[in-house]
């Protein structure tokens, strides 16, 4: 009797640590479950025109999930040689239903300088408001495009 004890004990105890090990994971889950929502995404294409006047569109596409929106579009830079151009910060309306929707940010031409065709960075901060007011962001930092007539 006291060995089949010596054998039952064990695995009483595995089964122990098998649901205690299965609870504890259920609830790590649980817990992480805010944390795997779809983050806000900002992609930008890799080729942007270069208007005749100088200026630049950038285009892109941003993504977020959450429902209405308001979205506050940083401040936006685009370098070429050590040459900048930033496009004021605005806030707008947005669709967060987790699919793509494009964007358009507009450059004006550089007062000092003048964009030429070739290689550029582009970067930019946006922050998402969800309908409490709560907000969380989305960056593209030094973003390598190329700029095309």
């Amino acid at each position: 009797m006291i060995e089949s004890r010596r054998f039952a004990m064990p695995r009483i105890r595995s089964i122990r640590l098998a649901v205690a090990t299965a609870a504890a994971l259920a609830g790590s889950t649980v817990l992480a479950g805010p944390a795997l929502a779809t983050p806000q995404v900002l992609t930008v294409e890799d080729n942007q025109h270069l208007n005749a006047d100088g200026t630049v569109d950038v285009i892109g596409t941003y993504r977020c999930s959450g429902g209405p929106s308001n979205i506050l579009l940083g401040d936006s830079v685009l370098d070429q040689q050590s040459d900048n151009v930033g496009s004021p910060s605005t806030t707008i309306p947005g669709t967060c239903d987790g699919a793509a929707h494009p964007y358009t940010i507009h450059f004006p031409a550089g007062s000092y300088f003048s964009f030429q065709p070739g290689p550029a960075t582009f970067t930019s901060i946006w922050s998402f408001y969800d309908a409490a007011g709560n907000p969380t962001a989305a960056e593209l930092v030094n973003a390598p495009i190329t700029l095309r007539r």
